[in-house]
């Protein structure tokens, strides 16, 4: 029989799809679910290929949220003690309804510490400086090289490259010598896979890191470095520092540079967060919350963009602000009743009325992604 339009139709149908070219193959792998896909990518090298380049996992991630009508997804960790601790995720759906889920990826006595672009990263509980990868969506997971140091974390953050080639830096600051005051800062690269000391942070003297909260704004991670109470009492009888005030710690994503940002009231502020591209903080005040934006970089310029009165809700309620996310506040009511605020409607949605979750300790946003924990080098 000759052959029509190129393909021999003598050949069996089984063998039809190598003859097809990697867009339309590329096409029929996205309509897999997670586990198919996975599957599939250890059939042959080509197909490898497409399911791991950079464009395809873009559009599999979008296709997915759409698919599981997902909007926006929490990880709410609840470090009972070492040897109780859960963590939950809180899914928002197309349908303005917010559901709880048990978070089922195991990976022993672990703390989570960071999450960026679908990834997570993990600490052990019982070996110090021993840190993991995963992505809860596949469910892989790598353990990390040893972090060159005895003391143990002060704070973790890790942001993912979310195009080839894949790269995840992870920045660790630990305290220095047994002081709260200095750090030291080890940065992992997923290229060399390998930590390398960058440098020794100094912070003012009887301040310490607040790191209930931190993030990543153009390339740069931020933290609020508070006065240490106890430090504080033993020196009551000094001369004030003349740097007196709460303030702002900013270093590079490769730890290379670092600074310094006074704020307004950072006494008050409960959280720091990014609002459209910009630096912003948020403040538990008695009766409201504000949300301030670092307008100005250079002039350090900030103005108070979004006040939520909490009078209109509900009176004489302990509230807390966990979270900021694209105009989305996460709080917490009287450490038992979870809500999502959206501040440029003004709506407040429960977080599934009547479901046991209490004293939530860290609040991250996580998202459906393929992205791999190991870097991946492409076939030929």
């Amino acid at each position: 029989m000759s052959p029509i339009n190129g393909i021999d139709h003598d050949i069996e149908e089984s063998d039809i799809v190598h003859y097809l070219p990697d867009h339309i193959i590329g096409k029929i792998l996205i309509n897999l679910p997670v586990k198919s896909l996975l599957r599939v990518r250890c059939v042959c090298k080509s197909w490898r290929n497409i399911t791991v380049h950079s464009n395809f996992i873009q559009q599999y991630n979008v296709r997915g949220r759409v698919r599981h009508r997902l909007k926006n997804s929490f990880l709410l960790q609840q470090l009972i003690n070492p040897s109780c601790h859960r963590c939950l995720v809180a899914r928002e759906d197309q349908f303005f309804q917010v559901f709880i889920q048990h978070w089922d990826i195991q990976l022993g006595e672990t703390i989570v510490h960071s999450a960026s672009a679908g990834l997570l990263c993990c600490e052990s509980w019982a070996q110090v400086g021993l840190f993991f990868v995963c992505n809860p969506t596949t469910r892989e997971f790598i353990e990390l090289p040893r972090a060159n140091s005895d003391i143990g974390t002060c704070c973790i953050a890790m942001v993912a490259q979310t195009s080839e080639p894949y790269d995840y830096p992870v920045v660790r600051l630990s305290n220095y010598e047994h002081s709260d005051s200095i750090l030291k800062c080890e940065v992992f690269n997923s290229h060399s896979w390998m930590w390398r000391l960058i440098r020794i942070v100094h912070l003012h003297h009887g301040y310490e890191l607040d790191t209930s909260s931190s993030v990543l704004v153009n390339g740069v991670f931020h933290w609020i470095v508070h006065i240490n109470i106890e430090d504080e009492d033993e020196d009551e009888d000094e001369d004030e520092d003349e740097n007196g005030s709460p303030y702002i710690l900013a270093l590079h994503i490769d730890g290379t540079g670092f600074g310094e940002i006074i704020g307004p009231r950072l006494e008050w502020a409960s959280r720091i967060a990014e609002s459209e591209g910009n630096l912003c903080v948020v403040y538990d005040l008695d009766i409201q919350f504000e949300v301030w934006v670092l307008r100005d970089f250079v002039k350090r310029d900030w103005f108070r963009k979004y006040v939520v009165n909490l009078e209109t809700i509900a009176v004489a309620s302990n509230w807390h602000c966990l979270g900021l996310l694209e105009e989305i506040m996460f709080i917490e009511k009287d450490k038992k009743d979870l809500y999502f605020y959206y501040v440029k409607s003004g709506r407040f949605m429960e977080v599934e009325p009547g479901c046991p979750v209490t004293e939530i300790d860290e609040f991250l946003p996580i998202e459906y992604s393929l992205l791999p924990c190991k870097r991946i080098v492409r076939s030929s």
